[in-house]
């Protein structure tokens, strides 16, 4: 059986950032994850605003209002969704501060 949660772990590493996460329930850290920055709306159609794209098991600590910081940005989790079942990766929505 394909392991995809090895695969995508290995996507995230090779195409990710190096993220700042800070739960309520600890101290902060340095994972790798990728950031996106869509926009908010395209073409009068309304879409999603930044996310983080990480391994769960990089983020399980993390709740809605807890800081992230990608480079000089700040932001909080807007909400935890539950992650992929197969691949193990959780998309969280980020609002900015």
């Amino acid at each position: 059986m394909t392991d995809f949660s090895a695969h995508v772990a290995r996507i995230i590493k090779r195409a990710g950032q190096t993220v700042t996460v800070t739960p309520s329930t600890g101290p902060a850290r340095a994972i790798t994850a990728v950031f996106s920055a869509a926009p908010t709306e395209q073409l009068g159609i309304g879409g999603f605003g930044p996310q983080l794209h990480a391994m769960s098991a990089d983020v399980c600590d993390l709740h809605a209002g807890d800081a992230v910081q990608v480079g000089g940005t700040h932001y909080t989790v807007a909400n935890v969704p539950a992650a992929d079942p197969v691949t193990g990766e959780i998309v969280l929505p980020l609002e900015a501060v």
